[in-house]
């Protein structure tokens, strides 16, 4: 006969075992996979006569492996460009997609400039994370973190929510809860920026 202690963690691994993949990352402090995604002005880019793109937002995207515990040399995989409305005007990759299945990936959003982000950032910053993390999940990675500027937080949320994200009560440590079997994210502030501590679970509807 198996021990209360035995059984408890038989539960916990058979609850693992059965969650899906979006739905693994929650709580993972450490996860094996860093992905960085940092917003930059380009002042004077594009600025000819009758253009629509003047001063592009470009967010440049890189990772780090930390499956060993020890962050690696991070790697460029791709960067965005974006007009003010936040609408993309460009890409290109750098590397090809190096993330194995079923490795935690976190990604954190952060500024160029510390002393003034401009709107459209925001959305720019938004649309490359969607982007990534349809990528993530397409690769079958369990991604379910965004850590983003605690000064950006409403405004990325909010731009999330325009583009194809919706909340869903859950609180931080907390099983989550979605709605469906749709993958979700757990968007919260960073610590390192000594802002107040904020958090929100979007759940994916496209």
């Amino acid at each position: 006969m198996k021990t209360r202690a035995e059984l408890t963690l038989l539960s916990a691994v058979l609850l693992v075992v059965a969650m899906p993949l979006s739905a693994m990352a929650i709580n993972i402090k450490e996860p094996d996979w860093k992905v960085t995604l940092t917003t930059e002005v380009q002042k004077g880019v594009l600025n000819f006569k009758g253009s629509r793109c003047k001063d592009p937002v470009k967010v440049f995207i890189k990772y780090v492996d930390n499956t060993d515990g020890s962050d690696k040399k991070p790697k460029a995989y791709e960067e965005f460009w974006y007009n003010k409305a936040g609408q993309p005007i460009g890409q290109e990759k750098f590397n090809k997609y190096d993330i194995r299945p079923s490795e935690q990936v976190q990604m954190e959003v952060k500024h160029k400039s510390k002393k003034q982000v401009e709107p459209e950032e925001f959305k720019a910053s938004a649309n490359a994370a969607i982007r990534f993390f349809v990528d993530c999940n397409v690769h079958k990675g369990a991604i379910n973190t965004l850590v983003v500027p605690s000064e950006s937080f409403e405004e990325i949320v909010q731009a999330m929510e325009e583009q194809g994200f919706a909340k869903f009560d859950a609180k931080p440590g907390d099983e989550a809860t979605p709605s469906g079997n749709k993958p979700f994210l757990l968007v919260r502030s960073s610590e390192a920026d000594g802002g107040a501590d904020k958090s929100e679970y979007l759940e994916y509807q496209r």
